[in-house]
């Protein structure tokens, strides 16, 4: 079985299956399949005061996913109107509310089942005609070439090994001056990328090679933002669930320690 297909069969399964995921998407159907953190200047006790049950806990939690969008979106700077791509797109939850703001969202991401409940969630946020969602692989697009005048890859390219390729291909499809808005895990600790890439299927990179890689493909690098410190506070909320998957044991301590990093890249094509 090739690598896509388990990575593929992974998310099919995450999205059919109750599941941690799944069930934080309850109130408004936003499904997630990355980090939580606390915003800039923000303080977890804020958050872990509104925390007395589970479900409230759950709440939190997903208050925190959308936050890493609030977050990472203002770094998009584009015209509204503008079409965006939304690389390894999930279920659509980022993609939606990315939309929400005036952007036109094209998303990809290998799971059949992800496609079809971000597109029923598109619908579902009056959004359908800006966010579209389809099957395909980020390392070989079905689209011409410059364009798009932004890519967001959230969490997704973790599961890619050969990142020269990836940069050089989003470098085809991105029109001058686009800018690449890259969130990603990053380990310092091999022991520690070992449990993730068994877990996850994914093969996750040093902060050094996302650079080297972007930079050999011509991407010009605008800003490096480390967020270990306000995901690290969504782990410790997590890792107190009914519901908690398993990683925790070794993501949570991972991002309190500095063995895992969370980045925020963002480049722009020149």
């Amino acid at each position: 079985m090739s690598d896509n297909k388990k990575i593929a069969e992974l998310y099919d399964k995450k999205t059919k299956k109750e599941n941690l995921n799944t069930l934080l998407a309850q109130s408004d159907g936003l499904l997630f399949n990355h980090n939580g953190i606390i915003l800039p200047g923000e303080k977890i006790e804020t958050y872990s005061a509104r925390v007395n049950d589970e479900k409230s806990r759950l709440e939190v939690l997903h208050q925190m996913e959308k936050n890493l969008v609030a977050l990472g979106e203002k770094y998009i700077m584009a015209q509204n109107g503008a079409i965006g791509l939304d690389a390894g797109c999930g279920a659509g939850g980022a993609g939606i509310l990315i939309a929400k703001k005036g952007f036109v969202i094209e998303g990809v991401t290998l799971s059949k089942e992800q496609a079809n409940y971000a597109n029923n969630c598109s619908a579902k946020h009056r959004v359908a005609e800006y966010a579209k969602f389809f099957v395909g692989d980020m390392l070989k697009l079905p689209c011409k070439d410059a364009h798009y005048s932004f890519i967001w890859a959230c969490e997704s390219t973790e599961h890619i090994s050969n990142l020269a390729a990836l940069f050089k291909e989003f470098r085809r499809v991105a029109k001058n001056g686009a800018r690449l808005i890259l969130i990603t895990w990053s380990a310092k600790d091999l022991s520690v990328k070992k449990k993730v890439d068994e877990h996850y299927l994914t093969d996750i990179h040093s902060k050094q090679e996302y650079l080297d890689m972007a930079l050999k493909q011509d991407w010009l690098i605008l800003e490096q933002v480390n967020l270990k410190e306000l995901t690290s506070p969504y782990w410790g909320v997590r890792s107190q669930s009914m519901n908690k998957t398993g990683s925790e044991q070794f993501m949570a301590p991972g991002f309190a320690s500095g063995a895992l990093e969370y980045w925020l890249f963002v480049f722009e094509k020149s």
